[in-house]
């Protein structure tokens, strides 16, 4: 008997030694095993299994969520892809059951979406603002050349509606078309007056 005893009072010894070692050097258990350890007594006491990140899990989801509709994709793409492979990897820490990783990892995806977000949302203020600055010269020239066309007038609202669509690359190619239009008709009575 008192071998047995012995024999389980190393045991439970070396155990606890390999338990705080992993835990000091921040290894983590696998998951059943953690789960399997944390049922004995003496060790349960001492053991902590992770819980799953849901609740950060969430949080970085509806930060991409944010993002996207704040059109990251398209004018923040070196952030938005960061913080989906970031994201991604989350995922698989997720699935492997690495909580404790999975957890900083989704924290970090979700700072990573927010940058994304909040660069978009620069971006596109920054472009509304020059078109709208666009807007306003074609306006004062239009203004200046004191035309009646009523075609100029109908383009300069579709150039307007663009602005607030946030459509900028077709306002950027309506914008050039009127002015060379616009050119033509400050050149075309001078022509004229001196034939």
């Amino acid at each position: 008997m008192t071998l047995i005893v012995k024999l389980r009072r190393v045991l439970k010894r070396a155990l606890f030694l390999m338990l705080i070692s992993l835990l000091i050097t921040g290894f983590t258990l696998p998951p059943k095993l953690a789960e399997k350890l944390s049922r004995l007594p003496w060790i349960g006491q001492h053991l902590k299994v992770p819980q799953p990140p849901e609740k950060e899990k969430k949080e970085a989801e509806e930060a991409l969520s944010a993002a996207r509709l704040a059109g990251a994709p398209q004018y923040a793409p070196e952030k938005w892809q960061m913080a989906l492979k970031i994201f991604e990897r989350a995922q698989t820490y997720f699935r492997e059951g690495k909580y404790r990783w999975a957890q900083a990892t989704f924290e970090k995806a979700k700072q990573k979406a927010l940058e994304a977000k909040e660069a978009a949302e620069k971006k596109r203020e920054e472009l509304r603002q020059r078109a709208l600055e666009k807007y306003e010269q074609l306006l004062g020239e239009i203004e200046d050349l004191k035309a009646e066309d009523l075609s100029l007038r109908i383009r300069l609202r579709y150039l307007r509606g663009l602005i607030d669509q946030e459509d900028f690359e077709t306002f950027d190619e309506e914008f050039r078309r009127l002015r060379q239009e616009i050119q033509k008709l400050k050149k075309g009575p001078k022509t004229q007056k001196g034939a």
